[in-house]
C-alpha cells in the first residue's frame, strides 16, 4: 500500500513537474510549408523569365533595348487612347489570344520585326504571335517599354520594384512576376527590372 501510495504520490509529483511547451508545432509546420511554396514560386519565376528572355532574344527583341530593325516609339504618331494594362490579360484593349486579323483591323498592319513579332502604335506595343517557337496567328505575348501604359493602380514602365510588389508580385533575379505558377503556360505578367525600376513589361505566355 505504501509503495502504491508512494508511487502514486511520486507519479503525481512527476506529472506536476512536466514542463509545458511554450508553443505548438503547427506554426512551425505552417512556416516550413510557406517557405517551400516560396522557393517553388521563385524557381518557377526564374523558369518563366528564362523562357521570356529566350523568346524575345529569338525574335530580336532584347529586354530594355530597341528591337532589331530600329523600330522605336514615335513621339506623336499612333498614341493610344486605351492605355490600360490588365495583368495576364491585355494591354491597350488587345487581349491575350486575339487573332492577328482582329488586332490589325483595330491597329492597322503594324511593322513586322520578325514573322512572329510585330510593332504597333508607333513602337509603343509589340505583339508576339508565336507559342513555344511556333507561329499561331494569335496574340501570345504583349510587350511594351512605353511608360504611357499602366495598370489600374498606376504600375507601368518606370515604376519602382516596391510598387510592383504591391500587386502581390514575386521578384527574383531582376524580374517580378504575376500569374499561376502551377501552370507555366498560363498567361501571366512579367516585369523586367533595371536599376530598381520597371524597364519592360510582358503580358502573355510565350
Amino acid at each position: 500500500m505504501t509503495q502504491t501510495s508512494g508511487s502514486a504520490i511520486t507519479d503525481g509529483v512527476m506529472t506536476a513537474h512536466i514542463p509545458r511547451l511554450p508553443f505548438t508545432l503547427d506554426p512551425l509546420i505552417a512556416e516550413a510549408k510557406r517557405r517551400m511554396r516560396r522557393r517553388r514560386y521563385f524557381t518557377a519565376l526564374a523558369l518563366v523569365a528564362a523562357a521570356a528572355i529566350s523568346t524575345t532574344l529569338t525574335l530580336g527583341l532584347r529586354p530594355g533595348q530597341s528591337p532589331r530593325g530600329g523600330v522605336s516609339a514615335s513621339p506623336t504618331a499612333d498614341v493610344p487612347k486605351d492605355r490600360l494594362i490588365v495583368p495576364g490579360l491585355s494591354v491597350a484593349g488587345i487581349r491575350f489570344g486575339t487573332p492577328r486579323r482582329a488586332v490589325e483591323k483595330r491597329l492597322g498592319p503594324g511593322k513586322p520585326v520578325h514573322r512572329d513579332l510585330v510593332s504597333y502604335m508607333g513602337g509603343r506595343l509589340f505583339v508576339v504571335y508565336s507559342f513555344h517557337d511556333g507561329y499561331t496567328g494569335r496574340v501570345r505575348g504583349l510587350v511594351t517599354k512605353w511608360p504611357g501604359f499602366k495598370t489600374s493602380s498606376g504600375v507601368g514602365v518606370g515604376s519602382s520594384q516596391q510598387t510592383v510588389r504591391a500587386l502581390h508580385a514575386g521578384c527574383a533575379n531582376g524580374y517580378c512576376g504575376l500569374g499561376d505558377i502551377r501552370h507555366p503556360d498560363a498567361p501571366g505578367t512579367l516585369f523586367f527590372m533595371q536599376d530598381g525600376k520597371v524597364a519592360e513589361i510582358l503580358v502573355g505566355s510565350t
